[in-house]
């Protein structure tokens, strides 16, 4: 019976152990955005992603995390973004509800916000307006409104 008790309480450990982790993702103010290379700031917006080869790379904002996978779709194993609601918790990409609105400013100007649920992103609509989209939408309003600015940084195959 000890043996299995200890046995739990190694399991349980290893899997807060996990969770924990997920809190230095980011590293406010020193990390650099992967994308514009402004320091990463904003933990409303501050995304990162996961490499094929498990590189950690930083965003400052969800646009500029988007543009980057746009860009370079087959290098990215997984993209994340903050919950607007809940910063510290870290979203996939392609899951999120996200909101483009002008009363929540971004440092680069597309306004993105994400979040966990369609109501959520409802509700922060009716308070700030602005357009929802899903992820699709999301990266057509990047490759459209965003990219262009960086036309010096697109890569092409």
């Amino acid at each position: 019976m000890k043996i299995l008790k200890s046995l739990i309480l190694i399991l349980m450990f290893i899997v807060i152990g996990s969770f924990a982790g997920e809190k230095i993702l980011i590293d406010y103010g020193k990390d650099k955005c992967n994308f514009c290379s402004m320091p990463v700031k904003n933990e409303k917006v501050g995304s990162f992603a996961i490499t094929a080869d498990g590189k950690k790379l930083t965003f400052c904002t969800i646009e500029c995390a988007v543009g980057y996978y746009i860009q370079n779709k087959d290098t990215i194993k997984q993209l994340k973004v903050p919950n607007y609601l809940n910063p510290s918790e870290f979203l996939d990409a392609k899951d999120a509800v996200y909101l483009q609105s002008e009363k929540l400013k971004t440092p680069m100007g597309m306004n993105i916000s994400a979040y966990k649920t369609k109501e959520d992103a409802l509700k922060m609509q009716k308070e700030y307006g602005g357009k929802i989209m899903n992820w699709e939408e999301l990266q057509k309003a990047i490759k459209e409104e965003f990219l262009p600015r960086f036309q010096h940084k697109m890569h092409h195959h």
